[in-house]
């Protein structure tokens, strides 16, 4: 014996609403992923973090020993300068940068003078900035 189950008079309509992606999470970070040399991995930061320390945090994620003083992150409306906070160089969740060579860093000096060691000759070499 079945018994059948009651239909609603009505059925009620269902409406789909695609959310809305906040600027800032409720947590007070950002996630933003980071590509370099084909590879991309994802950071949480806060926006109040200055560029230079996220680019410091790609740096040593991505393992970059050589030249990481010429490197810069990228978003789509350019480099984001050192100095600024994230929230000031518009970078918000969900966001995609690069690292790769900056172009002002690259022909850039780091100071008027600086010593080395030189592996060929085991002795310190100096260079002086022109």
């Amino acid at each position: 014996m079945t018994t059948a189950l009651p239909q609603h008079p009505t059925p009620h309509p269902v409406t789909m609403k695609k959310p809305e992606k906040p600027d800032k999470p409720a947590h007070g970070k950002i996630d933003v992923t980071i590509t370099y040399a084909g590879l991309t991995k994802p950071f949480t930061v806060k926006p109040d973090q200055t560029v230079q320390s996220l680019l410091a945090l790609a740096l040593t994620t991505f393992c970059v020993h050589t030249n990481p003083h010429t490197q810069s992150l990228f978003s789509t409306k350019g480099e984001l300068a050192d100095a600024q906070t994230l929230a000031a160089a518009a970078v918000v969740d969900g966001d995609h940068l690069l690292l790769r060579p900056s172009e002002v860093k690259g022909g850039q000096s780091r100071g008027s003078n600086y010593s080395v060691t030189s592996c060929a000759r085991r002795r310190p070499v100096t260079w002086v900035a022109a």
